[in-house]
């Protein structure tokens, strides 16, 4: 009866070597005849050497450069070892694969947790084996590796001289892996030196790229200097308008409305706020009030100035209709005063105190007509 089993193997191994030398179809041809006798020939351990089958496969394609398909057949090459009598070192070496897979399409954290399972895996291995200590130390080695990856440096350099010692222990210095490992650590060591320069370096980096910065932008302003200068000068740069503000936006100029209120209709806190506020009538627009104001205070200086000299001359009594008995300078100061108020405001005449206030009257007569009337009562 002939033995399936062993030309599953020997496919598998061919494929191996095929795939080290990179005959990546010689190892597609191998490998899809042990698929076929899988299939149809009845094989005694049939659960591992599918999973050797389907680890296998996953290599090629990561070799080819199809990383869903590599993921998808180790995968599924763990579930197959999974069954009764697993091979732990052959699923530390499955793990190790996916880590790699995963580490190519920069997925780290998932390559880390495959590295540290792979680990994990192994200390129920059998540790008489000779592949053992060799996928021990590809473990290590690809832990620290990866832990590197995600900038862990001090756990990566404490699992690197663990991956060193067991190398430096079995393998010897010459091997191709503590040479590897060596270098490695090396190499993480000058990374850690750089990391801790860094913030010197980068100040100074920045100082510079400012400075260069600077010196950029003076020349362009020398440069531009003549332009801006022949601008300025012509007549297009008059049109601009340097405001932000676009014409139809900007507020209109909003002008004072003068106080309508007749001044004796106001309220004042104080003599002062009111002596203030007829103060300034005379540079106000309503000059009505102002003029209003005036000829009520003329009038009261005319009367105490009459007053006083009627209290002086007490034997020479005013008589009720002689006009003559009004003094030379009052009657020039009368008419004077009659002409300014018709030549200003015509309509505007003087009222007596003992009367009800009011501005305007139906008969037109004249400031001085009306005073005389008025002189005339008095007496």
């Amino acid at each position: 009866m002939i033995n399936y089993d062993d030309y599953v193997i020997s496919y598998n191994k061919q494929a191996t070597v095929a795939l080290k030398y990179k005959q990546i179809d010689v190892a597609y041809d191998l490998l899809s005849k042990a698929q076929y006798i899988l299939k149809h020939k009845f094989i005694s351990n049939l659960p591992k050497l599918i999973g050797l089958t389907y680890n296998n496969l996953g290599c090629f394609y990561k070799r080819s450069g199809d990383y869903q398909k590599a993921l998808k057949y180790l995968q599924k090459s763990l579930v197959q070892g999974a069954e009764t009598n697993p091979d732990y070192i052959h699923q530390a070496g499955t793990y190790l694969n996916l880590c790699t897979v995963y580490s190519i399409m920069s997925c780290h954290e998932k390559a880390l947790s495959n590295a540290l399972q792979a680990l994990a895996v192994l200390k129920y291995a059998d540790k008489s084996s000779e592949s053992y200590i060799f996928t021990l130390i590809m473990a290590y080695y690809s832990v620290g590796l990866e832990y590197e990856n995600v900038s862990d440096y001090r756990k990566a350099l404490e699992i690197y001289k663990k991956a060193q010692r067991l190398a430096l222990q079995i393998l010897g210095e010459s091997h191709a892996l503590s040479i590897k490992i060596e270098d490695r650590m090396q190499m993480l060591k000058e990374k850690q030196n750089i990391n801790n320069a860094k913030p010197a370096i980068r100040s100074f980096s920045i100082k510079i790229e400012d400075r260069m910065q600077m010196l950029k932008e003076k020349q362009n302003i020398n440069n531009a200097k003549p332009a801006i200068r022949s601008f300025l000068n012509s007549k297009e740069s008059k049109k601009i308008s340097y405001s932000f503000t676009p014409k139809k936006f900007k507020p209109k100029k909003q002008t004072l409305k003068p106080n309508l209120t007749p001044i004796n209709n106001r309220i004042f806190k104080s003599s002062k706020a009111k002596k203030n506020t007829l103060e300034s009538y005379k540079y106000n627009s309503d000059r009505s009030l102002y003029v209003e104001q005036r000829k009520k205070e003329k009038l009261k200086s005319l009367n105490m100035m009459i007053m006083a000299n009627t209290s002086n001359s007490q034997n020479h009594k005013l008589k009720r209709n002689d006009r003559t008995a009004v003094p030379l300078y009052l009657k020039q100061e009368i008419n004077k005063q009659s002409l300014r108020l018709k030549s200003r405001t015509p309509d505007i005449q003087p009222v007596p105190s003992k009367r009800k206030l009011s501005l305007f009257k139906d008969n037109n007569e004249s400031y001085a007509e009306s005073y005389s009337n008025l002189l005339n009562n008095s007496q």
